[in-house]
């Protein structure tokens, strides 16, 4: 609600398209209060400067984003074994430095216990983790610069989706704060807002393989909190009856009573209203009433849906977090669903995809089935891979006939690392600073440690107490988030953005409020910003496309990317940016060589330079750098990081949507 100067006040409200038009005729000049209310449609230049406006503040900034690869998939043909004409075998000695606060806690102190204050639930953990250190040094490990490599490379040239397709069942232990949903079938819950609707059954069919094609009519359902009148005892189901509501409930069912006032709306009977999981009477709603609504809709319902209990806890988790973390099954059996049974569904791409006994059920989907097609997983060594795959590596699986199971068998990919090496040695000392548990029943003050430079007493690194980060639950495939509406397919891979953050103890947003209790926060070894560290990376039988994808990802002056590592990417932290100090080149037609080239600080001239050895890559530098400059969501740049505050948005139904649409860079 806003007012304008001394007028009266006004408001915006933003309605679905197909809404708008009749919700306006209905509202404008409406009596209210004493008053005719206007309602008009507002202009769409107001709009958009209004949400020009409100896109440009700092807090608007979401910790991550999604990037659509387009991956051109190819047969593996550059390997280990020889260098083919016109590739190169390169080598980068680059130097990464620190942007903000970064945390890489691979590493555990025997001398500490993992929880403080001390429990045996793993509570406030990570107390005893570490950075990797070589000689009181600080080191990023290869594993961790060639994934971040990995990925930036993914993002540029292409790269297919790794979800996980092993088949993990429910785990009936289940600790505080571990991951329920691992596996490639996931569950989520399926709301009543408008994607979980009312329907009768009208046909099923079993096929072979155990899938059912089930068709629904759509309805319109009614509730009646109390008995029917003496006039309508003998109602049974299928009955038609009249009907006056009496309460509305926005997009819950009406409550309704019955009548003879042949003027009311006419409604069938269905029966006695259940609810949950167990399908027990429900405590207020009595029976329930329903109208016809539009076209039969069908589907085909995947078997693993109708799988007893047991069987189903087999493949996916049918639990979540209860009260005080005690893991809760959610089970109905689905097999005593009939024609004419009112069951509620969902559906993608206008078919049926899955079905309830209430109007919040838990679905059963297959991760696996939500990439697309071109971003499918690469397994296999004798197919095509993506670009990613090709100079990384997979992993693939072949038949053992000795064996019942798989043996794993693999292509290493062609590019190798070192690890990154800080150019400083470091101290531990106990730091003055305490931090004490935001819990009422935690007395202590707990103390923290902190790394200084030997030489100078300098600090460069601290213990911090993080807020949790963890996975999210599957619950948001409904809300037109991660996922396609329509095709149910992913919209992109999730790349976290870079954003202002100067220390990990001001994480604006999600560590301001005073009641910030959560046991499951940890706590993590963080080194300040300004640090380098020093490494080669490289990579054999590059072709000139491959060559100056590295350019463009190692030299962060060429294109501003970052990389992104270690924990608390999603609120800032762990930003770094790289530059190129020397490169060696060896070609097919000079083996026995290395060249070298070094990077004084001019981008013209290094490039003017290699050119010299690699033939073509100013060119082809040139055109990789136009196709990501026309696509400003293909690399994780690091240019806006200090207007963006990251922060994250409020819960509600449209987090994933906003997330979506709200948080590529500008």
């Amino acid at each position: 609600m806003k007012r304008s100067g001394d007028g009266d006040p006004f408001a915006f409200v933003e309605v679905p398209d197909n809404m708008a038009k009749k919700a306006v005729e209905k509202l404008n000049n409406r009596y209210l209060k004493g008053k005719n209310i206007s309602v008009q449609i507002k202009d769409d230049s107001t709009t958009g400067s209004q949400q020009k406006k409100e896109d440009s503040q700092p807090y608007k900034a979401f910790p991550y984003s999604f990037c659509v690869r387009k991956t051109e998939k190819k047969a593996l043909c550059q390997f280990h074994d020889s260098l083919l004409p016109g590739h190169y075998d390169v080598a980068f000695e680059i130097e990464w430095e620190t942007l903000t606060p970064t945390a890489l806690n691979p590493v555990l102190d025997e001398k500490e216990q993992s929880s403080w204050p001390k429990n045996d639930d793993n509570e406030y953990s990570g107390y005893n983790r570490r950075w990797l250190s070589v000689d009181g040094r600080l080191v990023i490990s290869p594993f961790t610069v060639k994934s971040a490599i990995a990925n930036g490379f993914a993002n540029l040239l292409g790269g297919c989706y790794r979800v996980n397709t092993k088949i993990e069942g429910h785990k009936s232990g289940v600790s505080k704060g571990e991951y329920l949903y691992q596996g490639a079938y996931k569950r989520y819950r399926v709301a009543m807002d408008g994607s979980s609707k009312p329907g009768i059954v009208r046909s099923i069919k079993t096929l072979e393989n155990g899938d059912k094609e089930i068709t629904i009519q759509p309805v319109k359902e009614f509730y009646l909190d109390c008995d029917p009148p003496h006039a309508f005892k003998n109602i049974k189901q299928g009955d038609e009856v009249c009907a006056r509501i009496v309460k509305k409930r926005g997009h819950k069912p009406p409550i309704i009573e019955l009548t003879r006032n042949s003027n009311c709306e006419k409604v069938k009977y269905h029966g006695e209203v259940r609810y949950g999981c167990s399908q027990n009477l429900h405590p207020r709603h009595k029976h329930r009433f329903y109208v016809e609504q539009g076209n039969e809709v069908s589907g085909r319902i995947p078997a693993v849906n109708f799988k007893t209990k047991e069987e189903l806890k087999k493949v996916v988790s049918i639990g979540g977090a209860g009260p005080n973390d005690r893991p809760t099954e959610w089970y109905q059996d689905l097999n005593d669903i009939k024609v004419g049974s009112f069951v509620y569904y969902e559906t993608f791409g206008g078919k049926v995809t899955n079905i309830g006994k209430n109007f919040l059920f838990k679905a059963v989907f297959y991760h696996e089935d939500t990439v697309p097609e071109a971003n499918s997983e690469c397994i296999d060594l004798g197919g095509a891979l993506c670009p990613r795959c090709r100079m990384f590596g997979v992993t693939d699986e072949a038949g053992d006939e000795k064996s019942d199971g798989k043996e794993a068998i693999g292509y290493k990919g062609r590019f190798k690392s070192s690890a990154l090496i800080s150019t400083i040695k470091v101290k531990e000392h106990m730091s003055p600073d305490f931090v004490r548990v935001k819990d009422p029943n935690i007395k202590d003050k707990i103390p923290l440690k902190v790394w200084v430079n030997e030489k100078t007493g300098a600090r460069v690194a601290t213990q911090e107490f993080l807020p949790i980060s963890g996975p999210p639950k599957p619950n948001r495939r409904d809300v037109d988030g991660y996922f396609n509406k329509q095709t149910g397919e992913l919209k992109g891979a999730k790349y976290y953005l870079h954003g202002k953050l100067n220390t990990a103890r001001n994480i604006w947003g999600v560590d301001q409020r005073e009641d910030y209790t959560h046991r499951l926060r940890n706590y993590a070894m963080v080194v300040e910003p300004g640090l380098s560290f020093k490494g080669t990376v490289g990579a054999e039988n590059c072709n000139l496309e491959e060559i100056a994808a590295f350019l463009i990802l190692l030299q962060t002056g060429f294109l501003n990317h970052g990389f992104k590592i270690g924990l608390g990417k999603a609120f800032g932290m762990g930003s770094v940016k790289s530059t190129i100090r020397k490169v060696w080149i060896r070609k097919s037609d000079d083996y026995e060589n290395w060249y070298i080239v070094e990077n004084e600080g001019d981008d013209n001239r290094f490039l003017s330079s290699l050119e010299s050895h690699i033939k073509g890559i100013t060119e082809e530098f040139k055109r990789l750098k136009e196709v990501t400059q026309l696509s400003a969501d293909i690399l994780n740049r690091i240019n806006e990081r200090e207007k963006r505050i990251l922060r994250y948005p409020e819960k509600g139904l449209n987090y994933w949507k906003e997330a979506w649409q709200g948080s590529r860079p500008r």
